[in-house]
Order: structure tokens, then C-alpha cells, then sequence
């Protein structure tokens, strides 16, 4: 499975969701996160695909564009990659391993699946998903919650694919966080928000924090 095009000597990547508008596409520029995210499914950042292709134009050619799917609509998100709109795709929703394996089959492109944890069965079966990455997230906003489920992970051992931590399960110990599980990438999405806006500021605060990790 081909992977997405590495940006430099970077340990752990950043992905940011829910790239709408043209200012975003000015601090995200500023920023340099390794990936930006399109919302393809019902959210408040939601964009059209002549919205998106618009953005894209706009980002910086370094900065790889993500597609983010609810659901498994095999020939458009493959039309999507093939189109070179988007560089990944991410699905969000509930499918079998056997339904994305009709998706495998249509691209090489990378293919990303976000995987809720409940229990260390759950993290057992992401592993039969025919993807180049999970991305792991939890229902649970609760602090205790939060650091129940990472340690579950933690404890559940090596994994055949290379992972995304979503930001609701690592931002309380960022740094412990990576320096102990060595993520793929973080997930920046959920602690960004005011009154439904992005904030650039803790956004920037978060990418500072895993970049100077690597200078460690």
C-alpha cells in the first residue's frame, strides 16, 4: 500500500480537520501541519467539493489534503484520490473490514479508519481493517475516561499498522503521550474550538509542543 509522501525528517505527524474557509487556509499555511482535512459528511465544517477543490488550490503544495468520510461511498472517495483532489482518505463510520476491502481495491491511495475504543477487543479487530493507518479516538469526554482507554491501548502492545492518536485521548499528556506509544501522528480536532470557530492559537500551541519534541 503506497503511503502519503513523507514531509522531511518529521517523527510524529499533525493532521488538522475541518479545513472550511479561506482563513483557514491562511493560518493552517502559517501552521504547517503535515496533513489538512476536508469534512465531506454532515458537521459544521462541512464542504462542497467545489468548495474543497477551491481550498485546496489555496494551501501550500507541501500540506497533504485528507478527505474526511461518515460513510463508505466507495466510488466517489475513490474518484476523489484518483482526481488528485484529495491525497488520503479517512472514513469516520461504521464498516466492516470486508466493505473497506472494496475500497482497497479500487486505490493505492492511503486510507485512513477511525477506530473507537471500548474495549481491547475493539483494538484487536481494528487490526483486520485493510487500511495504511487507524486513527484511534474515544466516546468518552470525561478526563478518567479518556486515560482509561489510552492506557488500554498502551497496554494492548504492538500493532500491525501505524496509528493516529485523535487529540481527546492524548492532549492531557501530549508528551508522554508520544514519547511512549510513538503515534504515527496526532489528530487535531476536538479541543479547538470556540463558538464553533477554530482557534488558531491552540492549534499552534499543540503543533509547537509535538515539534519540539523531535528536537529533543
Amino acid at each position: 500500500m503506497r503511503k502519503v509522501k513523507d514531509a522531511g525528517t518529521r517523527k510524529t505527524k499533525i493532521k488538522v480537520s475541518g479545513l472550511a474557509r479561506l482563513c483557514d487556509v491562511e493560518w493552517i499555511n502559517r501552521i504547517k501541519p503535515d496533513y489538512a482535512a476536508f469534512i465531506f459528511f454532515d458537521s459544521y465544517y462541512r464542504v462542497g467539493m467545489d468548495q474543497a477543490e477551491h481550498l485546496r488550490k489555496k494551501l501550500a503544495p507541501e500540506i497533504q489534503t485528507v478527505g474526511s468520510f461518515s460513510c463508505l461511498s466507495c466510488w466517489l472517495i475513490a474518484e476523489l484520490l484518483g482526481s488528485g483532489m484529495i491525497d488520503a482518505a479517512h472514513i469516520h463510520g461504521d464498516c466492516t473490514p470486508e466493505e473497506m476491502e472494496q475500497l482497497r481495491r479500487m486505490t493505492d491511495k492511503p486510507l485512513i479508519k477511525t477506530i473507537y475504543i471500548e474495549s481491547p477487543e475493539s483494538i484487536r479487530k481494528a487490526q483486520e481493517y485493510p487500511v495504511d493507518y487507524l486513527m484511534y479516538d474515544c466516546r468518552d469526554d470525561r478526563e478518567e475516561g479518556r486515560e482509561q482507554y489510552l492506557k488500554m491501548l498502551f497496554e494492548y502492545g504492538p500493532q500491525k499498522r501505524e496509528f493516529f492518536l485523535s487529540d481527546r485521548l492524548c492532549s492531557m499528556h501530549l508528551k508522554e503521550t508520544i514519547q511512549s506509544m510513538k503515534p504515527y501522528g496526532i489528530n487535531i480536532n476536538s479541543p479547538i474550538e470556540k463558538r464553533m470557530k477554530r482557534d488558531p492559537g491552540q492549534i499552534q500551541q499543540l503543533v509547537r509542543e509535538v515539534r519540539e519534541l523531535e528536537a529533543v
